[in-house]
């Protein structure tokens, strides 16, 4: 998600087809990230998940 020229990281869930996303998942600015866990998103995370 791009607001205001931000980059936003937002987690949640799709049920039929819709975003939902609620107080209890992420949400965080991309350039607030560390590296760690933009590498983790980027490249690792999706190895043992089929997540989109």
């Amino acid at each position: 998600l791009e607001v205001n020229k931000y980059q936003y990281l937002l987690t949640g869930r799709i049920y039929d087809g819709k975003v939902y996303t609620g107080l209890c998942n992420f949400v965080e600015r991309w350039d607030q990230l560390t590296i760690s866990q933009r590498k983790g998103l980027n490249y690792r995370y999706h190895l043992g998940c089929n997540c989109k």
